[in-house]
Parts: structure tokens; sequence; C-alpha cells
């Protein structure tokens, strides 16, 4: 969010706690971790951890255009894709052998461009795309 803020407001300290963050981010030989409490790390990271923190360095790249942000995403993207995608069903899943289930949000944004699109309304779409 501050990386967000930066890029629509050009504050130079909003910036630095998205920074931060990234140097927080833990790693084993097995992949990212999704925990650290009391000085140990455990739990390797769910498809919702990847999808989040490659969210969070690309609105970092959006926010300061340090290529490190962009490379870094786009490898923890292919990581992503190689530990949750599932090529039989043709999808990511959120754990390894349990199928990815649908935010609200992209079921919100979804179903409401389908109604709009179904009724030829824009009264019906709760956001706009």
């Amino acid at each position: 969010m501050a990386a967000r803020q930066r890029g629509v407001n050009g504050q130079p300290g909003l910036l630095f706690p998205g920074q931060g963050s990234r140097a927080i981010a833990l790693r084993s030989e097995s992949g990212l971790l999704r925990r650290y409490r009391e000085g140990e790390a455990a739990f390797l990271a769910y498809l919702d951890d990847y999808a989040f923190l490659i969210a969070g360095l690309t609105d970092l790249y959006e926010s300061d255009f340090d290529p490190a942000w962009l490379k870094e995403a786009l490898r923890l993207n292919a990581e992503m894709v190689e530990k949750f995608w599932d090529e039989e069903e043709g999808g990511l899943r959120d754990y390894p052998g349990i199928a990815a289930a649908p935010s609200s949000m992209s079921c919100a944004i979804r179903f409401a461009s389908a109604i709009r699109d179904m009724t030829n309304s824009k009264a019906s779409a709760p956001v706009t795309p």
C-alpha cells in the first residue's frame, strides 16, 4: 500500500515500509516460508503468500522503477507456477493437492461483468472494471 501511495503522490518517505517487508521475506531450500515467530521460520508458503508478495513487489517496482523489484517478482512468479500449477486440472492450487478457490473479489467482478453483459445494463454491476 505504501508503494502504491508513493506512486500517486510522489512522497519518497512512503516507499520505505514496502522495502522493509521484502527484507523479511523468508526462504528455505523448498521455497518461501509462511511464518516467522520468536526466532523461528516455519511452514511452507501457500499460493496466496506468493501472490500477495508478488503483488507487493510489483507495486514497489511501479513506484520507483527499481528493476530489482521486478526481477524478484518474476522469479517468485516462476516459482509459484512451478509449485502450484496443476497441469491435469489446468489451474493453480491453493496448496499442493487442493484446488484454489476463487477470491470473493474475483467472483464479484466476474459475476458483475456477466450480469452487466447479459442485461446490457451498467446499473447491475457493483464494480466498474
